[in-house]
């Protein structure tokens, strides 16, 4: 019978994890970066929040 998890979480020590791709990033190491367009600040990236299909990137612009 396959297990069925819902709303768990499984921790596991980043340095432990293996990519075997290095463009990949975890969203933890994204939060807090600056968010340029061309060579225009945006802002700061504050959140990530996944949708269907797609994330959501949540930007605090620079004057708000």
């Amino acid at each position: 019978m396959p297990w069925l998890i819902y709303q768990k979480f499984i921790i596991k020590d980043k340095k432990d994890i293996e990519i075997s791709d290095e463009d990949t990033y975890f969203v933890a190491d994204l939060i807090g970066l600056e968010v340029f367009e061309d060579d225009k600040k945006l802002g700061i990236l504050t959140d990530v929040i996944p949708v269907a299909g797609a994330d959501v990137y949540v930007i605090k612009r620079e004057n708000e």
